[in-house]
């Protein structure tokens, strides 16, 4: 044990190979601990931070699940009301707009399609191009900056660098 060599980290290359048993210093040893536990740390925070945007993605559907469903039955009972309408009245009724006789959740309904789902972010019409690019309607640059603003969040926490990382 006294004639292996002990190698620090300061007093080598990266390019030196060694063809020989050798012993890391204590503080090259404490160094390259570090790392491999910083790197166990990261791979499992990334598996986490991975669950995170399937649980996005996933809330993102169930809520457009849930917006869709909402809107079918409204167009349902619309339609009832105008299939079981015995005095003809039915075409006034559909073309009627949303009133104060409207259910709430009709009206919930409409103030979300009419503020968020419809209405572009900027211009007048989301199909009108802009550099070969359409323009997203309000929901989707909603969706678009959580996803990105959650992407930077999660990039910038939890972050470990130390001087000497191997």
């Amino acid at each position: 044990m006294a004639d292996i060599p002990i190698v620090d980290y300061n007093k080598t290359s990266e390019s030196e190979t060694w063809n020989q048993t050798i012993l890391l210093s204590r503080t090259f040893f404490a160094r390259a601990l570090k790392s491999d536990n910083i790197r166990n740390l990261e791979w499992k925070s990334h598996r986490r931070y991975g669950f995170v945007f399937y649980g996005f993605w996933g809330g993102v559907l169930i809520l457009g699940i849930i917006s869709n469903f909402f809107s079918a039955v409204i167009n349902d009972e619309r339609l009832n009301s105008y299939l079981n309408d015995l005095e003809n009245n039915a075409p006034a009724m559909l073309s009627q707009s949303i009133s104060k006789g409207a259910s709430p959740l009709s009206r919930l309904c409409h103030f979300f399609r009419t503020n968020f789902t419809i209405p572009v972010v900027i211009g007048h019409n989301h199909r009108q191009s802009i550099f070969w690019c359409t323009i997203p309607t309000r929901i989707e640059a909603i969706v678009i900056f959580s996803y990105v603003a959650l992407s930077v969040a999660l990039c910038s926490i939890n972050y470990h660098a130390f001087d000497g990382n191997l």
